[in-house]
């Protein structure tokens, strides 16, 4: 498993987030909807990341919950 950034973006900003996965192709297969960033931006600090451990932090192995699961009920038409 690796650690890998992702972005959904929205048009005026945009969601990060981090993902465990086995690839970035298993992330963008799973979640079409979500960018994988292969290099940090500059403007993501070590600060953000810390935060996106703590508080975005998703595996792709486990049941979908936050904003993944929302993306699904998105998905399937129905209001997250």
């Amino acid at each position: 498993m690796k650690t890998f950034l992702a972005t959904h973006d929205y048009g005026m900003g945009g969601v990060w987030m981090l993902i465990d996965a086995e690839s970035a192709s298993q992330i963008r297969d799973a979640y079409p909807e979500l960018e994988v960033v292969e290099d940090r931006p500059s403007f993501i600090s070590d600060e953000t990341v810390a935060r996106l451990e703590r508080d975005v932090h998703y595996d792709l192995a486990s049941e979908p919950e936050g904003f993944l699961a929302d993306l699904i009920e998105r998905r399937a038409g129905r209001p997250s």
